[in-house]
């Protein structure tokens, strides 16, 4: 019937897409396919130098009611997103990157939990792939011990009532690479009963021409890194209207700032580790001066997280407070 009113949108799916020829149609065909009814799907194409835009033009003809492509020019990842949620009109929102796929039952199981739980913020497993969707490692990010649960920062892996995003500013910092992290980490200081599924159907392609994957093949600039979002991130998780437990927020910052520099950090120019050092040891001191005290630190604390996620955040610590980053960070490499 004409007069007949369009059952409202559950869940936003947002795809930003950047030379993504090769990998689009099995993206967008997984979204197609979900079993969850009333969805939409933004798909933004950041100034792609291959058919990625012909290829959305298509599928939009196709699918005028449910795919809604948006065209800029090449501004980056951040930016594609951030224009997807301005237009997105979901009572949900997921994340989809353009080399990735999902399973039938992806936003269903998710959504469903967010309503019978009352949840904001649903994650799931995930499980990465080759380029041509050969299984090689499954990752649980469902990590609770002794009282803690240990946040993932893969924005992918989770469904986030849009609501947040509006009501708290909450937008992707742009022009930088590990944007995820302080988004989610202002994800989890406002989001209300939070909950993590087992069963984890997105697929993460190990495409080497990703962003993640050509970090290291690129001369990294310190304006590229995090810093400025992550100080604005510990400032809104100690504000008063949405406090973080502070131990917790300490502990969640010490990982952080290890896998940026030992991980992200690594095979950096001098300068570049020399100013990540420098920047990681003025917010430590002006944000967490005692965190060498924090109980979550301590190496015996957890007993069933590996080794190298229990070390690396205890050595860390030690190095911070003997003023040694910078020669830890030259014999990690």
């Amino acid at each position: 019937m004409e007069n007949e009113k369009k059952a409202p949108i559950r869940v936003s799916v947002i795809v930003p897409v950047y030379n993504a020829e090769s990998y689009l149609r099995t993206c967008l065909d997984s979204i197609l396919q979900q079993t969850l009814e009333d969805i939409e799907i933004l798909a933004v194409d950041d100034g792609s130098k291959d058919h990625s835009a012909e290829i959305l033009r298509e599928y939009e003809k196709n699918y005028p009611d449910t795919i809604h492509a948006i065209y800029q020019e090449n501004q980056g990842q951040s930016v594609a997103r951030n224009h997807a949620l301005a237009m997105a009109s979901g009572e949900f929102v997921a994340f989809v990157d353009s080399d990735d796929y999902i399973g039938k039952d992806f936003l269903k199981k998710m959504y469903d939990t967010a309503i019978e739980q009352k949840s904001d913020m649903v994650m799931c497993n995930y499980t990465k792939v080759t380029e041509q969707g050969e299984i090689i490692q499954k990752y649980e990010i469902n990590y609770q011990e002794n009282g803690i649960r240990i946040p993932s920062y893969l924005c992918c892996n989770r469904l986030v009532r849009r609501q947040l995003f509006d009501t708290w500013k909450i937008r992707f910092r742009e022009g930088v690479i590990c944007e995820d992290i302080p988004l989610i980490l202002k994800l989890e200081a406002v989001a209300a009963n939070i909950q993590t599924i087992g069963d984890g159907e997105y697929y993460y392609r190990a495409n080497p021409q990703s962003t993640t994957s050509t970090i290291k093949n690129r001369k990294l600039e310190m304006r590229q890194l995090p810093f400025g979002e992550l100080r604005d991130a510990i400032t809104f998780c100690t504000d008063k209207e949405h406090p973080m437990d502070p131990l917790k927020l300490e502990f969640f910052i010490c990982r952080i700032m290890t896998s940026l520099l030992f991980d992200t950090g690594r095979g950096c120019r001098k300068e570049v580790k020399d100013g990540m050092c420098r920047e990681v040891q003025e917010i430590m001191k002006n944000c967490f001066p005692k965190c060498y005290k924090n109980p979550y630190i301590k190496v015996g604390y957890f007993h069933q997280l590996p080794a190298v996620q229990k070390i690396g955040p205890w050595i860390f610590v030690c190095a911070l407070r003997v003023h040694g980053l910078k020669l830890l960070a030259k014999l990690i490499g």
